[in-house]
C-alpha cells in the first residue's frame, strides 16, 4: 500500500535538466533503434532508481522499468527526449533532477564520468543541508519539558471499517512562548518532527500493519513552524490525526485497542528534517529550526474499543 498525501506538488517543480553530448554525431539528429542513451535521474523512487546506459529496441523504445515503463524515443531529438521526460516524471514526482546524456557509446568514459561528477555533486549538497539542521538543533534550547503536556482523545467506542478520530492537543505550560513543527511527509516513518502511534491490540502486540511507503516526501517550509504562546495548545496535524499508525487497517479486529502518541523534535544529530531534493533550505528556514527546543513529548493512553458495524 503506498502512503497517500505525500505533497508531491507542495512547491513549484524546479526541474534541472543538462544534455551533454558525446556523440561525434550532431547532437539534434533524432534517435533510432540501436543508439544507447545514458541517463540518471535523482528525486525518483529510491527502490527504483533511473541510472544506466538504455539501448533503444527495434519498436523505438528505451524501458526504464518499472514503475516508470517504456518511453518511446526513435525519431526525436535528445532536447524532445529531455522536455518529454520531464513533462512524464513530474506528473508522480516532486523536483526530479535528471541528466540527460546524449547519444553515445554505453561504455563511453565521458559518459559515465558526467553521471558520476552529478551523483557526487547531490551528495555533497544533501550533506551540506543535514549538516545545516544539525547545527541548527545543536544551538536549540531545551525546556523544561515537564511544562510541555500532550493530550490525545478520540471516542471510546468505533465501528470496525472506520479509522478512529483521533485528535492530539500538545499544551505549553512554560512562561515563554516555544516553536514547534507541524507534522510532514514521514514524521510518522522517522523523519523529524516525529509524530508516532503506539497501538496495543487486543491479543496484547501491536496492531500496527507492515505497509509500503511513498519514498518521496514533500518539502519543510515557513507554515510547518508554529509559535506557541504561553498556556496555548498546539496539534501538529491541525485537525485529526492521519498518521500511518491509526489508519483504519490498524483497527481491523473486535475489541479493545490501547493508542499513546509520542511527538519529539530530539535529534540526537543526523536526523532527517528536509524533503526529497530539499539541497538548499535557506538561511530563514536554518533559524527557524533553530527556535525548535530539542524534546520528547509522551500523551496519555486512550482506549479505543472497536465493534462490529451496526446493521
Amino acid at each position: 500500500m503506498i502512503r497517500p498525501g505525500c505533497g508531491l506538488f507542495a512547491l513549484p517543480l524546479l526541474l534541472t535538466l543538462n544534455c551533454l553530448a558525446y556523440s561525434a554525431e550532431p547532437a539534434d539528429r533524432p534517435i533510432r533503434a540501436g543508439n544507447t542513451l545514458c541517463i540518471s535521474a535523482q528525486n525518483v523512487y529510491p527502490d527504483h532508481p533511473i541510472d544506466g546506459a538504455f539501448v533503444v529496441d527495434r519498436d523505438g523504445k528505451i524501458d526504464l522499468g518499472e514503475p516508470y515503463g517504456q518511453f518511446a524515443v526513435a525519431g526525436i531529438t535528445a532536447t524532445e527526449v529531455q522536455q518529454r521526460l520531464q513533462k512524464q516524471l513530474e506528473k508522480d514526482l516532486f523536483e526530479p533532477k535528471i541528466t540527460c546524456c546524449d547519444i553515445c557509446d554505453a561504455g563511453s568514459s565521458p559518459c559515465q564520468t558526467a553521471l558520476q561528477n552529478k551523483h557526487k555533486q547531490a551528495s555533497e549538497e544533501q550533506e551540506k543541508a543535514d549538516e545545516a539542521a544539525k547545527k541548527a538543533l545543536a544551538k536549540a534550547q531545551v525546556p523544561d519539558q515537564r511544562a510541555l503536556s500532550c493530550t490525545i482523545q478520540a471516542s471510546s467506542e468505533c465501528e470496525i471499517g472506520n479509522a478512529p478520530q483521533i485528535t492530539v492537543e500538545i499544551t505549553n505550560s512554560e512562561k515563554n512562548a516555544v516553536y514547534l513543527v507541524k507534522a510532514v511527509d514521514g514524521s510518522d516513518g522517522g523523519r523529524y518532527p516525529m509524530c508516532m502511534f503506539k497501538v496495543t491490540g487486543p491479543n496484547g502486540k501491536s496492531a500496527v500493519p507492515s505497509m509500503g511507503r511513498c519514498g518521496v516526501m514533500g518539502p519543510l517550509s515557513e507554515p510547518h513552524f508554529v509559535r506557541v504562546p504561553p498556556g496555548k495548545s498546539f496539534n501538529p496535524y491541525n485537525d485529526v490525526a492521519t498518521a500511518v499508525q491509526v489508519w483504519k487497517e490498524t483497527f481491523s479486529r473486535e475489541g479493545e485497542y490501547r493508542v499513546q502518541f509520542t511527538y519529539s523534535t530530539f535529534d540526537k544529530g543526523g536526523g532527517r528534517w528536509w524533503g526529497t531534493g530539499q539541497q538548499d533550505p535557506g538561511k530563514r528556514l536554518v533559524a527557524l529550526l533553530e527556535k525548535v527546543p530539542k524534546l520528547t513529548v509522551l500523551s496519555n493512553e486512550i482506549t479505543i474499543k472497536m465493534v462490529r458495524p451496526k446493521k
